[in-house]
């Protein structure tokens, strides 16, 4: 199964809850000044109306890992080679995994375009809540990619780890964010990669998590 997955139009339900906490609304009261809890939600749905949340997945298999190297296979006839991360805590993370599933996803340009101008109208309250709303919706897109990879595989006897891991994270070095934008194929999504290995638009996240046979 190593095809990519492909997923240009997720649709999720808006985490009000969750959101509503990341914001600091407690018990009435609220860090965003001015601003009733009636209010915040309507500007959070609206803020979830300028999600364009699509993403894709690969599943690749892990070749070799020891010493803190992971060895992955990608690609096949002439095309053949393989994918090596040095990184002593992934190593650990997907010890005893047979497969790994690399996953993106993005709330598109959009949404980011609208919190650019309300941070230049300093509008900065408004411009939270959107940036909060983009940031918890894509993480749920790409935790709803994981689970559809997650239904694929099931049938097959395989089953997806329900811990993730990025690029950045401990010792996994940021510019490994370029590997997951070659597998990913995220100029398909609009999604680009700076000098700096950061995603372009800022709503992007990438992500791996281990697969173990049932």
């Amino acid at each position: 199964m190593s095809e990519l997955l492909r997923f240009e139009s997720i649709n999720i339900e808006v985490p009000f809850e969750r959101i509503m906490r990341r914001l600091g609304f407690r018990e009435g009261t609220t860090r965003l000044e001015g601003k009733k809890e009636s209010d915040i939600k309507m500007a959070v749905l609206e803020a979830s109306d300028l999600l364009e949340l699509k993403g894709s997945a690969r599943v690749l298999p892990i070749l070799e890992n020891s010493d803190g190297r992971v060895e992955i296979g990608f690609g096949s006839g002439d095309q053949a080679g393989k994918i090596l991360f040095e990184s002593n805590k992934l190593a650990d993370f997907l010890a005893g995994q047979k497969d790994v599933v690399f996953a993106a996803a993005t709330a598109g340009k959009r949404v980011t375009d609208r919190m650019q101008k309300l941070e230049e109208q300093k509008k900065l309250s408004d411009a939270s809540i959107v940036d909060t709303t983009a940031s918890e919706m894509t993480d749920d897109a790409l935790e709803w990619i994981m689970n559809a990879v997650r239904v694929q595989l099931s049938p097959r006897g395989m089953e997806v780890s329900s811990r993730r891991y990025s690029a950045g994270f401990g010792d996994f070095a940021l510019s490994y964010q370029a590997v997951f934008h070659r597998v990913l194929e995220m100029d398909l999504l609009g999604v680009s990669l700076t000098r700096e290995f950061l995603l372009v638009p800022e709503k992007s996240v990438t992500a791996l998590a281990g697969i173990w046979d049932l």
